[in-house]
């Protein structure tokens, strides 16, 4: 069984006003990962995840996939240690 990590990323590009957070949200709860998502006041969008590698490099694949065009490719950062959530939510 794979260890859970976390990673974050932040998403450049066309990402606010478009309806990111609740694409992401969706994608992040269908594939079972915990994490939230939430705009920053420069125009980019925070986004942590937790699962495992294999699920966290899917969710990356079909970010990138998805909203080709909008955003810069997510550039994950794996983090230490683990926060804590009950789900995938967008956070205000």
């Amino acid at each position: 069984m794979e260890e859970i990590v976390e990673m974050h990323a932040i998403a450049r590009g066309n990402v606010q006003g478009v309806g990111f957070r609740a694409t992401t949200q969706r994608i992040g709860s269908e594939m079972k990962l915990k994490g939230s998502v939430k705009n920053m006041p420069e125009g980019t969008v925070e986004i942590y995840a937790q699962g495992t590698k294999t699920q966290i490099e899917n969710f990356c694949k079909v970010m990138n996939s998805h909203w080709q065009g909008y955003m810069e490719p997510l550039a994950p950062t794996l983090l230490k240690g683990l926060n804590r959530y009950d789900g995938f939510e967008v956070r205000f």
